[in-house]
């Protein structure tokens, strides 16, 4: 592959902060993987699997007993399919566009959710490029068309008329003004004012109900991990915390190849070396501002939630947001951060992003305690006269807590508590 000398400082450092976003993305079995991958391919790069290593393998054998291994215990262990970002990725790979349009296009593939939609406006992508927000918007263009159909809209009906063909002016009309009236079935007044029958609509709204309004979950759904590894350790003493982070350094620069650079040696194996050099720069680079992102985004979570450690309450109010504006940090530097990280505790392990917990609408308090709190009225309820939805929302109105009876039941449902009507049947036949 001939290599681009020429590029320009402004895609260079472009080029850079997307690998950084990749790797602070990565959990460690991506980054291991990753790295793995790199130190085979570039002689100025050692690393050093922890993963491959008896006495790590052994640490995770021990804290799984139910898992099986077989001769390779860390492949079970690793994703078993390919994620929606890997495959955008490779499509991309045999793009024939310019350069800047693929560094563009490679961005908005990491600012995608798991649905597939695009999290940032093009403006916002735009502003931290530093392009043109006409190139951004030529570059987004391209995403969607790339496969799964649909992927990378910024909204529903950008979603469903990526999926079809746009020269029928007809149906993406009905998209782009009538789906909330679709969902609501009123098929008289779309057909008033878009001067059709109501079997026209009909006919047209079961041909979007086809489309597919979540194109990226495709690729969630076989993608399973059949263990995880923390890298964050909470430890409680004397109602205090301790914050432990697992980020030992396993990538080294090759000590005889950096030696080979001051030796009289041709210029094409000089520049092959500085090349190799320089790639590893940034690596390590990415790695350490992953590791350093990853443990003040880390700390600053835990300790916020620190009662939910020590005393076991519920999570307070917190979002991505503020945390992003008490460490200076954009909210998808800190999404990316949380994103696929453990952490464990007295009580096992769980997922970082799991600390975060909106407030509720009406209330100063988490959707988590209003859920500790409905919880902890049905333990102690009469088990022969149970409390029905509506006596818990008087009850949590008398604490409070304003709730609606449907929101209960959500909560309730979500905790995996049966009605009233189902407890009670369940209580006699005890």
């Amino acid at each position: 592959m001939k290599l681009d000398l020429q590029m320009q400082p402004k895609l260079n450092i472009s080029t850079k902060f997307i690998q950084s976003l990749e790797v602070l993305s990565m959990n460690i079995f991506e980054l291991d993987r990753f790295l793995k991958e790199e130190s085979e391919e570039n002689v100025m790069l050692d690393f050093t699997s922890r993963l491959e290593q008896d006495n790590y393998v052994n640490r995770l054998k021990s804290s799984l007993q139910s898992v099986t291994y077989g001769d390779n215990p860390i492949e079970e262990l690793a994703y078993n399919a390919e994620g929606l970002q890997d495959y955008l990725l490779s499509q991309l790979r045999d793009l024939d566009v310019e350069r800047d349009i693929r560094l563009i296009i490679h961005y908005l593939i990491l600012n995608l959710d798991e649905s597939g939609y695009l999290t940032m406006s093009l403006d916002e992508v735009a502003d931290v490029l530093l392009q043109p927000e006409a190139r951004v918007a030529n570059a987004h263009s391209i995403l969607l068309t790339l496969d799964p159909p649909g992927v990378g809209a910024r909204h529903l009906s950008e979603c469903l008329i990526s999926q079809i063909d746009r020269s029928d002016t007809v149906l993406v009309r009905l998209i782009q003004d009538h789906l909330e009236d679709i969902a609501q079935n009123k098929w008289q007044k779309i057909a008033k004012q878009m001067g059709l029958s109501i079997s026209e609509v009909q006919s047209l709204t079961a041909t979007i109900k086809r489309l597919n309004p979540k194109p990226g979950q495709v690729y969630q759904g076989d993608r399973t991990v059949e263990y995880v590894i923390p890298e964050i350790f909470v430890s409680v003493a004397r109602q205090d915390i301790a914050i432990h982070m697992d980020l030992e350094k396993t990538i080294h620069l090759n000590d005889y190849y950096l030696n080979l650079l001051s030796q009289n040696i041709d210029e094409d194996t000089k520049a092959y070396l500085h090349n190799r050099l320089n790639r590893s720069a940034l690596i390590m680079k990415s790695v350490d501002m992953r590791n350093q992102t990853l443990r003040d985004v880390a700390a600053y979570i835990i300790t916020y939630q620190k009662d939910f450690f020590i005393y076991n309450l519920p999570l307070q109010p917190l979002r991505m947001k503020d945390v992003a504006d008490v460490l200076s940090l954009s909210i998808s530097t800190v999404s990316r951060a949380v994103k696929g990280k453990y952490l464990e505790y007295y009580q096992g392990v769980m997922p970082l992003k799991d600390l975060f917990t909106p407030m509720t609408l009406h209330n100063s308090v988490s959707q988590d305690y209003i859920k500790h709190r409905i919880k902890h009225r049905i333990d102690a309820e009469d088990k022969v006269h149970p409390l029905s939805d509506n006596k818990l929302v008087a009850l949590l109105n008398e604490e409070g807590i304003t709730i609606k009876r449907r929101t209960v039941q959500k909560y309730r449902d979500a905790m995996h508590i049966p009605s009233s009507q189902m407890r009670r049947r369940d209580d006699r036949t005890v």
